[in-house]
């Protein structure tokens, strides 16, 4: 069985937070209609979140975000508690160095 999950990763725990943070505010816009593509981390990083994008931080899908230690820690449980096979890691980071960047620190600690 294949799961998939999203994972954001980054040296510190308030970078992976900063890329993140598009992901928690595209399920409120969804509720409104709202389908266009992620806005950019410094977009959204530059308002205060609304009640609803706060409680998406709360959420059991929310994604995995952190150092690659928390990272790689997270995905092992979920491969565990789900008994998967194989996991498929997604990584929707609007800043494509950012991007780049947390797969290949997703990667390196998958080992």
């Amino acid at each position: 069985m294949t799961v998939s999950s999203p994972a954001g990763c980054a040296e510190t725990a308030d970078r992976a937070e900063h890329l993140a943070r598009p992901w928690y505010v595209s399920p409120a816009r969804r509720a409104h209609s709202d389908t266009g593509p992620l806005p950019a981390a410094a977009e959204v990083t530059a308002r205060e979140l609304t009640g609803e994008e706060r409680a998406a931080f709360r959420q059991p899908w929310a994604p995995v975000t952190g150092t690659p230690a928390v990272v790689a820690t997270q995905r092992a449980d979920l491969v565990k508690s789900t008994d998967a096979d194989e996991l498929l890691v997604m990584t929707p980071v609007s800043d494509p160095a950012g991007r780049a960047r947390s797969i290949e620190l997703v990667a390196a600690a998958a080992g």
